[in-house]
């Protein structure tokens, strides 16, 4: 529970006495009790657009039954938000309350102030006290209308069972921040080999709303070395349990070889919900244009069965590493370079198996088998029995 200082307009009691044959009778110049506003579940941000729960509290320090009060929340503008009554007392806390209600938290963004009134309706009477949804003169006292009462029943009243009494109306702030749905950008090739300058080739790119928007039709920008490249329309999520919507687009290397930078940013436009943009960096790595068709196989050293699926790493003398995955006979096709190149290949249940290779100059097509050996069965010691 968060408890909020209300802003009384008076906290006086003023009791003055008058020259008249009955003693019981005074004038009552003002007879106030001055309440505590309380906000349960009070959270320091929510998410836009969700529908939160509430409970007002309104404590009278006299311990009063403030039941048939008016609560009303209002925005920064001076519009109602929600108008609630204190339905409920709680005899043994001496507390009212309203009991727990939904509330639309803002769509957009941003630091919100709302303004928390308490009207009291005073017990005996049937008169509702009305707003007009202008928060500029809460705070004020209640005109009861009331310019003379007997004191001794009024602190009677008051101090057995605290259902009389004129009561202030107070008001409070309620500040908040509402914060944008959360977004992120992922970015992949299908194999991870260096790209020939000039060449075409694909990558796709996936955006996330984790709070489950649809991001069908929104458009992802594309920079490459800080130059625009281009923009990448999302579609439907190909495995809709992942909430990625995604696209593949086609791209041309740069001319040069060596690493550049592409730069992929979501920027949220055109939503009725406000979310953060993402962004995604991906190096891409060029080589030279290849002169050779490198095939690679992985086959079992003992049975010379092939092995499925084995991870080929192709690394150059010069150059950058590449990562190629062979197929369900074991192989696997890339174009390269003439050179030197250290192949590495790693398969489950195998050992790593290294050797490097050399493709000599002239040859348009090379073949190379790994013989990969099974990884040893541990021994297994058995203690004999006592």
């Amino acid at each position: 529970m968060t408890e909020v200082q209300a802003i009384p307009n008076s906290d006086e009691l003023e009791v003055f006495g008058q020259e008249n044959d009955d003693p019981e009778r005074v004038e009552a110049k003002t007879l106030q009790h001055t309440a505590v506003i309380e906000v349960d579940e009070l959270r320091e941000d929510y998410t836009v657009g969700i529908v939160a729960e509430m409970n007002i509290n309104v404590c009278c320090p006299e311990g009063c039954d403030l039941r048939g009060g008016t609560i009303l929340i209002g925005d920064s503008n001076d519009q109602v938000i929600t108008e609630q009554t204190l339905t409920y007392f709680d005899d043994e806390l001496r507390l009212n309350y309203t009991g727990v209600f939904s509330v639309q938290i803002p769509k957009q963004s941003g630091d919100y102030s709302w303004t928390i009134v308490f009207f009291p309706r005073e017990h005996g009477s049937d008169d509702d006290y009305e707003n007009d949804g202008d928060f500029s003169g809460a705070g004020g006292s209640v005109d009861t209308g009331v310019e003379s009462i007997d004191a001794s029943e009024a602190y009677r009243a008051v101090l057995e069972s605290g259902r009389t009494g004129l009561h202030t109306s107070v008001q409070t702030e309620l500040n908040f921040v509402v914060l944008p749905h959360k977004t992120s950008v992922i970015v992949w090739r299908d194999d991870s080999m260096p790209v020939p300058v000039r060449n075409e080739y694909q990558i796709s790119v996936g955006v996330k709303c984790f709070e489950g928007c649809s991001l069908l039709g929104k458009r992802v920008s594309i920079f490459q070395d800080d130059s625009y490249l281009t923009g990448a329309e999302l579609l439907e999520p190909t495995e809709p349990h992942l909430d990625f919507y995604q696209n593949q687009i086609t791209l041309i290397a740069p001319s040069t070889v060596g690493a550049s930078t592409l730069f992929f940013i979501f920027e949220p436009y055109g939503f009725e919900l406000s979310h953060y943009p993402s962004s995604f960096l991906y190096t891409l790595t060029t080589t030279k244009q290849p002169q050779c068709r490198l095939e690679l196989s992985a086959i079992n050293a003992d049975t010379g069965a092939p092995v499925d699926y084995a991870e080929f790493s192709i690394e150059p003398k010069k150059g950058y590493e590449g990562l190629v995955r062979g197929d369900s006979n074991g192989k696997a096709c890339v174009d390269v370079a003439w050179g030197e190149y250290r192949i590495r290949v790693v398969r489950e249940d195998y050992q790593s198996f290294i050797s490097d290779i050399i493709i000599p100059e002239g040859s348009t097509e090379f073949e190379y088998t790994s013989a990969l050996k099974l990884q040893p069965t541990p021994e297994v010691h058995l203690e004999p029995a006592d």
